[in-house]
C-alpha cells in the first residue's frame, strides 16, 4: 500500500480531454517498493502480466546512469482516468541536452482520435522549458505514416534513415530519424 507522505512530487500536464502524469526514476523507484503488482498494473495501464513484468524487470535492472535519465508521462482521459497511452522522453541525455521522444496508445481504439496530437505538445514544452532540451529526436519506422505525420506537424525535421535501427518480433526495421531543435520549436510555437 502508497504511503502518501513519501511518495515523489509527480508533475502533471493538462490538455482538453488529457491528464499527463509525470514518472520520473524517482517516482518509479518508489512505487515497484511500495505499490502492490495489482496498484502498479492500475496505474500503469498494464492489461496483461507480461507488460508488467517487463517493467519491473526494468526498474530492477536501473533505468538511469550518471548521464542517462527519462522523463515519461502516463495519458489518462479525464473523463473517465482510462489510461490511454504513454509519451515522453525515454532516453533523455541530461548532459546534452536532447532526448528522444517515444510514444504510443495501448489498444487499437484509442488511436486516431487524436490523442497523441494533443498530448505532444505539452510534452514538447515541458521538455524545451522544464527540462532545457535543445534537441528532441524522434526514431520512427519507416512505414509507421501516422507517427511521421504526427511530428511532421510540429515541425520535426527529417535527417536520415537508421538501417535495421531497430529490431521487433526478431526483424530489424529501419528508422527515419527526425529531429526538432528548441529554435525550431520556438518559431513553431510563436507561429500557432
Amino acid at each position: 500500500m502508497m504511503n502518501i507522505t513519501e511518495m515523489p512530487t509527480v508533475t502533471i500536464l493538462e490538455t482538453e480531454r488529457l491528464l499527463l502524469k509525470e514518472v520520473t526514476p524517482e517516482f518509479h523507484d518508489f512505487i515497484f517498493q511500495n505499490w502492490s503488482d495489482e496498484e502498479i498494473m492500475n496505474y500503469m495501464g498494464f492489461f496483461e502480466m507480461a507488460n508488467y513484468l517487463v517493467e519491473r524487470e526494468k526498474n530492477k535492472q536501473r533505468l538511469v546512469n550518471y548521464n542517462i535519465s527519462f522523463r515519461n508521462f502516463i495519458m489518462k482521459a479525464k473523463a473517465t482516468h482510462e489510461v490511454l497511452g504513454r509519451i515522453g522522453f525515454h532516453i533523455w541525455y541530461v548532459h546534452h541536452n536532447r532526448a528522444e521522444i517515444g510514444y504510443g496508445m495501448l489498444q487499437e481504439e484509442y488511436k486516431g482520435k487524436g490523442y497523441m496530437t494533443e498530448a505532444l505538445k505539452p510534452v514538447l514544452e515541458y521538455g524545451f522549458d522544464v527540462l532545457h532540451l535543445n534537441r528532441v529526436e524522434a526514431f520512427i519506422g519507416s512505414q509507421n505514416t501516422p507517427s511521421i505525420k504526427l511530428v511532421e506537424r510540429f515541425g520535426f525535421v527529417k535527417e536520415g534513415l537508421l538501417r535495421e535501427h531497430y529490431c521487433k518480433n526478431n526483424v530489424y526495421e529501419d528508422s527515419a530519424c527526425y529531429s526538432l531543435l528548441k529554435s525550431e520549436f520556438e518559431t513553431w510555437r510563436h507561429n500557432r
